[in-house]
């Protein structure tokens, strides 16, 4: 289903009056004959127009920059006459001519540079259209950078850019001709509306409707004088209509629309628009659970669009018009009629699809070049619906199968749509909105018992985005060092204006938003060059990395079972893979899940209250007892959604008897389990990764705190250095305590370790992951906090971190990625094996777990075998039942292979050389400390 949010003719004619402006006057033009000239052709209809710039230009008469105006306003009139390959070939060449004579031309120069980003954008190559604006950029500030800024927060909003949209039509705003011409705001107002009205959602939609009201308010009173702005008042108010059935106000929805009806039918008669209302009250309808009265809507819409349309060209509204009749067709069980009209959408979205029937889908190098691809995948989308809703009703299992291709299709489109954008937050945007798709594929793979293509959408549907930094890393390699260098300083540019607009936003002043959208723009322009001038990068980037069926089935060991789960919006399911099997389970629906998954996290920061088994109890019934797993197996875990915040070790498989935590039956006893952020990444070979020292990176700088460093007593945390001081004395390590564990140290030392151990406190930023932060020593209070963001400038060679800090582990979940922890930004930048905690954990208790693990890992066991059984050699060592609280022992977690530490250096072992040391024998840690860390 597709909203038509259409602007008629009034984005056309509002950048066909843009472009005329800029072309109405040219200073620099000495001859009163040519003006006079140009202003005669002006007064002709446009074919006359057409017919006249043609001549003039093949005669090559005049100056340089005369024949530049003749080449500019031709392509102004090839784009009114809607062909649009010769508006920008022609504007190409008059921009040409005018950057060669750039001193004379002036302006000139800008106008070309703005309609040929203009073309571009209503052509949909985003790319070329950003190049084009940059140029204008550049060379701010002049006279169009406001109109350009306003252009690029649409481009911005139709990328999926939305924070990144915000801030140009934010930023054009205060540019003229924006603060003084009432006319131009109200455009932009709604623009800047139409950006809300595509996230749907309830606060975007409230911002929709208050600024579409400001602005039916300013095009009615405009439409007194100029009858113009009557067609854009009977646009907003069709928008309106559109906001509130977004809000799930369908009165209000209907009573706009038919005032925009009437609207159009007084002033206008656009057909444009009357189709989009149309198109609009059908889904309205369908809203009301009255799909007959839609199809009648849809289908006055589709008549009114097939009176001008043009046969095999691109028409994106049509193919809109034919989705919605799709839909339509499906909400009244008729899913052949449904899938005929859904490829009639394909065929006008995609002229050179060319389907012979119903199951024919388009190829990888159509979905390339389609530059709408947000409305394709609505298409692609509903066919593997109706595919689903004609394989139930014809109770056909061939049906379930041209589904599943359907959204094979789908998943293509998805990783060509990552590909193009750049902001973290729009990626994670749009994986949300994936997600989706991703369920629905699942569902389908479940009812067809396709276990390959459901383990396929598993993989698809989570920490695809992880994937995508590790095969960063490895394709900066085939990249020279100078481009390297010059992609890392401008993202660290834009990272330090990031930090800056954090912490000026945080304090009530404004952010610098106008510099770090134009460094942006810079840094995706520079990357797009890169990417175009390297192959082996762009290969090495995007090359398929997802892990298939039999590929993991290979890689488990005898004995070894890879648990995922997937959790839907209305299923669960547990699949469960074996070197000799696999096995789906579908599982208790996931809204009987939330409530013991809150009730057990309760729980397990409540270090002082006893421990309620019920919902360890609970978990496990609903999540493990369901897959059978044999008893003493070694568990890796995938978990999903919120499952990712709670350790599995602690669920109970029977119910206790005593308040002795000790003797419960956590599933620690049965199982050794460590965890995976997804299949693909777990195996994911980091190649040309820095050479390792040899060494662990001990880092406390809380251990011992320095008066000069100016930090609050109450910080302090002594127990860390103990336990870097007792690694120090087992394995080889850099040891840097207080005010020695310097930023720069971090740096410098980091990139190189063969094993990071990071001690110290950490806080959480839930809004905006990217910008949690650990502390450091530094007098200085900003330099003090390391952020996130600061660590994708470094590429870690270290097989391990233990990240000893409160909540490493956790952070702001994002559906299809999981939780962005500081952990998993580690893990994004070289670090394939991480310990890191959950909750805030005890100091002292984390102290001794950790010195166990080390000891373990000296003597040469696994690290996810080290960890399970310092756990459990913790719940033996005391006899206080409330020192057994799962609180103290089981917040730390593991993620990674289960494999021994590698300490090397130069590519050999440095175990050979190392000295047989004797066990240290440490005095009596009171684990009664309630300090946290």
């Amino acid at each position: 289903m597709q909203y038509s949010k259409q602007v008629f003719s009034s984005s056309i004619l509002r950048l066909v009056l843009c472009i005329l402006a800029f072309t109405a006057v040219n200073p620099l033009a000495a001859q009163d004959d040519f003006e006079a000239e140009i202003a005669t052709i002006k007064e002709l209809d446009w074919p006359e127009q057409r017919e006249r710039f043609e001549a003039a230009v093949e005669s090559r008469k005049g100056t340089p920059l005369q024949r530049a105006r003749y080449h500019h306003e031709l392509g102004v009139v090839y784009f009114v006459l809607d062909d649009l390959f010769q508006a920008i070939e022609q504007t190409e060449k008059a921009l040409e001519i005018r950057l060669d004579h750039e001193a004379e031309a002036g302006e000139e120069v800008l106008y070309s540079a703005y309609n040929l980003g203009s073309f571009y954008h209503n052509l949909g190559n985003f790319d070329e259209a950003f190049a084009y604006f940059q140029l204008i950029v550049d060379r701010a500030p002049n006279s169009r950078l406001g109109y350009t800024l306003f252009r690029l927060g649409s481009l911005y909003r139709d990328l999926g850019e939305f924070k990144l949209s915000e801030q140009a039509f934010a930023a054009a705003l205060k540019e003229a001709p924006y603060p003084d011409d009432q006319a131009e705001r109200t455009t932009l107002l709604a623009e800047w509306a139409d950006l809300y009205l595509k996230q749907e959602t309830p606060e975007a939609t409230r911002s929709a409707i208050d600024l579409l009201e400001k602005a039916y308010a300013n095009y009615d009173e405009l439409a007194a004088s100029d009858g113009y702005y009557a067609s854009l008042a009977a646009l907003s108010l069709n928008r309106l209509g559109l906001a509130y059935t977004n809000a799930r106000d369908l009165r209000r929805a209907r009573s706009y629309f038919q005032q925009a009806l009437d609207y159009n039918e007084q002033c206008c008669q656009d057909e444009d628009l009357a189709a989009s209302i149309h198109t609009n009250m059908g889904i309205a309808y369908r809203h009301l659970g009255q799909p007959s009265a839609a199809l009648e809507w849809h289908r006055k819409a589709l008549d009114i669009r097939l009176e001008s349309v043009t046969p095999g060209k691109t028409d994106i509204t049509l193919a809109r018009t034919f989705d919605n009749l799709a839909s339509t067709y499906l909400d009244l069980g008729r899913p052949r009629e449904g899938l005929d009209h859904i490829q009639r959408a394909l065929s006008w979205g995609l002229p050179q699809f060319k389907p012979s029937g119903a199951e024919d889908n388009p190829s990888l190098t159509l979905l390339r070049e389609y530059p709408n691809k947000n409305s394709l995948l609505i298409h692609l989308q509903d066919k593997a619906r109706l595919w689903t809703a004609l394989a139930e009703k014809e109770q056909n299992a061939d049906h379930l199968q041209q589904a599943l291709a359907t959204y094979r299709t789908c998943d293509q489109l998805i990783d060509l749509m990552r590909e193009s954008h750049l902001e973290k937050n729009t990626k994670l945007y749009w994986r949300e909105q994936a997600q989706k798709m991703y369920q629905s594929a699942v569902k389908v793979a479940l009812m067809s018992e396709r276990a390959d293509a459901a383990f396929y959408f598993f993989e698809k549907s989570r920490a695809v985005l992880l994937l995508d930094g590790l095969r960063e890393l490895n394709a900066s390699s085939r990249l020279p060092a100078a481009t390297r260098k010059q992609l890392a300083r401008l993202a660290a540019k834009i990272q330090y204006l990031e930090k800056a607009a954090y912490e000026e936003a945080a304090s009530g002043e404004p952010a610098p938003n106008d510099q770090l959208s134009l460094l942006r723009e810079q840094y995706r322009h520079l990357l797009d060059s890169v990417e175009a001038g390297y192959p082996d990068y762009y290969r090495q980037k995007y090359r398929p990395g997802i892990l298939g069926l039999q590929d993991l089935q290979d890689q488990l060991a005898p004995g070894e079972i890879w648990v995922e789960y997937f959790l839907a919006n209305d299923f669960s399911l547990g699949f469960v893979v074996e070197k000799t099997g696999v096995n789906m389970v579908e599982l208790a629906a996931p809204e009987s899940l939330e409530p013991h998954i809150n009730a057990l996290l309760r729980n397990l920061k409540q270090y002082d209250a006893p421990f309620d088994p019920e919902p360890a109890l609970a978990l496990y019934r609903y999540l493990i007892e369901p897959l059978q797993l044999r008893a003493g197996s070694r568990l890796t875990i995938v978990p999903d959604a919120r499952l990712s915040l709670i350790p599995f070790e602690v669920l109970l498989t029977d119910r206790p008897e005593g308040a002795d935590y000790g003797q419960w039956d956590f599933l620690l006893r049965q199982h050794e389990v460590h965890y995976a952020f997804s299949a693909s990444s777990h195996y994911f070979q980091t190649g040309n990764r820095p050479e390792a020292n040899g060494k662990v990176l001990a880092f406390a700088p809380m251990a011992q705190l320095a008066p000069e460093l100016g930090v609050d007593e109450s910080l302090e945390l002594p127990r860390t250095r103990f336990t870097t001081e007792y690694i120090s004395k087992i394995l080889p390590t850099d040891l840097f305590l207080g005010r020695d564990a310097r930023r720069e140290r971090l740096l410098e030392m980091a990139p190189r370790a063969s094993v990071l151990h990071l001690a110290t406190h950490a806080y959480l930023d839930h809004e905006q992951p990217e910008f949690s932060y650990f502390l450091v020593a530094d007098p200085d209070p900003e330099r003090r906090r390391f952020y996130v963001n600061e660590l994708y400038q470094q590429q870690y060679s270290a097989d391990l971190a233990v990240l000893s800090a409160c909540e490493t582990g956790a952070g702001k979940l994002f559906r299809g990625e999981g939780v962005a922890s500081i952990g998993r930004a580690f893990a994004q930048n070289g670090c394939p094996n991480l310990a890191m905690s959950l909750w805030p954990v005890d100091e002292g208790a984390t102290s001794r777990l950790l010195e166990s693990f080390y000891e373990k890992l000296k003597a040469g066991s696994p690290k996810g075998a080290a960890l399970h059984r310092a756990k459990l050699d913790y719940l033996e060592q005391f006899g206080d039942p409330q020192l057994k609280h799962p609180f103290r022992w089981s917040g730390f977690v593991y993620y990674g292979q289960d494999t021994p530490l590698e300490l090397k250096a130069g590519g050999r072992s440095t175990w050979p050389y190392l000295l047989a040391i004797g066990l240290v024998v440490l005095g009596l840690i009171s684990l009664r400390s309630r300090k946290k860390v």
